[in-house]
């Protein structure tokens, strides 16, 4: 925490509400913390995001907060980061997963993963699931009890290749199952191109010389126009790289996309491979 402020901070200065991460603020803890700052126990800083505007968004320390507000204390210790009111429960979310003192419960865990997906529906279920500390099948799970409630949006089944291909790529669409390995795609190795023997004709001459005649260009197979496309793909994600440290989160979005559409091109590949090819 290095970077981070120490500041004694006003209770009325700091926002709780919509970043509590655990399900409940549990009466019992409360009463504990009261009677030990009774005591004179000096708790461990709390942890506030203050965002653009000067809101000071609660983290990490809740049940400290709630323990200073019944202890009618006029201030808390808190570090102060900068940041948005959703890095706020990441924040907090990370601070649930470390911290050994009070164990999360089942109910603590479901409560922060809707969290997210209420916040960023279009989040992968295994980034919601590290950010919790839970399994990815169990985010699809309240994924899906909360796209049935009508609170997310319901995602779009995967387009076929061919739609993909043929469509812009605004239009292409994918459930959030079938984008979780996107970001590690396997490693591919392009197909051989098929290959044409140049076609021999005889002078008509005592000699009989052999000589090669030009061919017609042929039509490129499909193969061939996958390749290419992956290699238009590769140029793009290198082209890519710069951009990241002048926004992270759109160079992100636009990693995903470029490697979205290289696994639907081998796919595409592997569905063709042991077809005949077009030459």
């Amino acid at each position: 925490m290095e970077s981070d402020l120490e500041e004694d901070i006003e209770l009325a200065a700091i926002t709780t509400e919509g970043v509590q991460t655990r399900a409940e603020i549990r009466d019992a803890v409360v009463d504990d913390y009261v009677a030990e700052l009774g005591e004179g126990t000096r708790f461990p800083r709390a942890i506030v995001y203050r965002d653009e505007a000067g809101v000071n968004w609660l983290a990490a320390g809740h049940h400290r907060y709630a323990a200073h507000k019944r202890a009618a204390l006029p201030t808390m210790a808190c570090w102060v980061r900068y940041g948005s009111r959703f890095q706020a429960i990441l924040g907090g979310l990370e601070d649930n997963n470390k911290h050994k003192a009070e164990r999360l419960t089942r109910e603590d865990r479901k409560h922060g993963a809707e969290l997210i997906l209420k916040e960023h529906p279009e989040w992968k279920n295994r980034e919601i699931g590290r950010a919790a500390g839970i399994d990815h099948k169990t985010v699809a799970a309240y994924r899906a009890s909360l796209e049935r409630a009508g609170t997310i949006p319901k995602q779009q089944p995967l387009n076929s290749p061919e739609e993909v291909a043929g469509a812009p790529a605004s239009s292409v669409t994918v459930t959030q199952e079938e984008q979780e390995d996107f970001l590690t795609p396997a490693p591919i190795t392009k197909l051989a191109e098929p290959h044409t023997e140049p076609q021999m004709h005889t002078m008509p001459s005592e000699t009989n010389v052999a000589i090669e005649t030009p061919q017609q260009a042929p039509e490129e197979s499909t193969i061939q126009l996958l390749n290419r496309a992956l290699d238009a793909l590769g140029g793009f994600n290198r082209a890519l790289n710069p951009l990241k440290a002048r926004d992270n989160e759109k160079f992100k979005r636009l990693r995903r996309a470029v490697l979205y559409a290289d696994k639907t091109i081998a796919d595409w590949r592997r569905a063709v491979e042991n077809e005949p090819l077009a030459c």
